[in-house]
């Protein structure tokens, strides 16, 4: 499965700055 990250920056590219600080 893919790392919390990863699917941040998958699922929300809309907000970046989430998948930066997470």
């Amino acid at each position: 499965m893919l790392s919390n990250k990863a699917w941040l920056a998958v699922s929300i590219p809309i907000h970046p700055k989430d998948v930066q600080q997470g």
